[in-house]
């Protein structure tokens, strides 16, 4: 019986998509082409997006973060020492 509905449920479902594309088929290149068009200009005038420099992002070499992100792990090991420090990414990718 599940067998049965399952299939009368496809049927159904491919029925009703046969139907409108019979009768909505013409309009979906026009409405397709519309919304691309559509996409297109939002992303063209997007073009005065900030750039990585106006933003103050700095590129830094791995090899120069690694001293400073093993030296603040390694003041959290100290008896004395602080209860968390604050890694950049930088810091923290050349600990790793």
């Amino acid at each position: 019986m599940g067998c049965l509905t399952r299939v009368g449920c496809l049927v159904i479902v491919a029925a009703a998509g046969a139907g409108a594309y019979w009768l909505y088929g013409d309009q979906l290149p026009d409405e397709l082409a519309r919304l691309a068009g559509r996409a297109r200009s939002a992303v063209s005038s997007n073009s005065g997006a900030p750039r990585a420099a106006d933003l103050g992002i700095v590129w830094a070499s791995l090899d120069d973060a690694t001293a400073g992100g093993a030296d603040a792990i390694a003041r959290l090991a100290q008896k004395n020492g602080p209860a968390y420090v604050t890694l950049g990414a930088g810091d923290l990718a050349g600990f790793l």
